[in-house]
């Protein structure tokens, strides 16, 4: 019931070449779980190396949240950030 706004942490992980796999955090449970509602979810994902040692996954998860709960969300790694146009 207030100003909404994007926040976005990056995460990267595994590693090519090996079986070390990375699974990423829902996002909408890791905030939830810190008592912040969300009100959407977005990821972004971006390219990584094919090159073995190289990371098997990165992306940026955007959650829209309450600006009330901004500070709680940047104590998890959280930052204002928008996602970008879909």
């Amino acid at each position: 019931t207030g100003e909404l706004v994007w926040v976005g942490k990056s995460f990267v992980g595994g590693k090519q070449c090996t079986n070390e796999h990375y699974s990423p955090p829902n996002t909408k449970q890791l905030l939830n779980s810190a008592g912040i509602a969300v009100a959407e979810t977005r990821i972004q994902y971006h390219s990584v190396c094919a090159a073995c040692g190289c990371p098997d996954y990165a992306a940026t998860h955007y959650a829209l949240i309450s600006k009330d709960q901004l500070d709680n969300a940047e104590k998890l790694g959280f930052q204002p950030n928008d996602p970008p146009a879909n």
